[in-house]
């Protein structure tokens, strides 16, 4: 496939037509075709791509493109930072869970709802958290979880084993 005079809004477009196909190889070989042919590809190209390999339960290409993708110093925006809480939830990885917090609070990315709980359950699971958890406290402090996932009372299926006192919260 060569589409001449494609730019990085193009490709990311081609990418996720072909990732809403279902066609996932094939749309990672034309973003990978992209980078290669040194197109200015940005954050919203790379979590297109990431969460083309997501979707096909290709995990860890997901982090080595992240990781590519800072390399070459594309700055990771708010939606790319969800797509990989994620993954790293889904893949039970506490210590990239933790790393990743840090950046989003280093960058003052905002926790999307659905990750915000997602993130409750898995730490509820996680014996070793606390760090984790005092992160999601900085979070708080500093604005960075919507008020709406905050004050939303969060199930016993969110929340086993854990005692929430509401009031620190809302």
């Amino acid at each position: 496939m060569n589409y001449p005079g494609q730019d990085a809004y193009i490709h990311t477009v081609i990418t996720d037509g072909l990732i809403k196909a279902g066609k996932f190889y094939k749309a990672i070989r034309v973003f990978r075709k992209a980078v290669i042919e040194k197109h200015p590809l940005d954050a919203v190209s790379y979590t297109v791509a990431i969460r083309g390999l997501l979707k096909s339960g290709r995990f860890g290409e997901a982090c080595t493109l992240y990781n590519q993708m800072k390399e070459v110093n594309i700055t990771p925006n708010a939606h790319t930072f969800n797509v990989m809480l994620y993954i790293f939830c889904r893949e039970r990885d506490l210590k990239m869970v933790i790393e990743l917090l840090q950046e989003m609070i280093d960058a003052r990315i905002e926790l999307s709802c659905n990750n915000y709980f997602r993130l409750c359950e898995f730490l509820c699971r996680s014996h070793n958290s606390n760090s984790a958890v005092n992160l999601l406290i900085e979070m708080r402090d500093l604005g960075l979880i919507p008020a709406n996932a905050i004050c939303v009372p969060l199930s016993e299926e969110h929340v086993q084993g854990l005692k929430v006192d509401v009031g620190s919260f809302c």
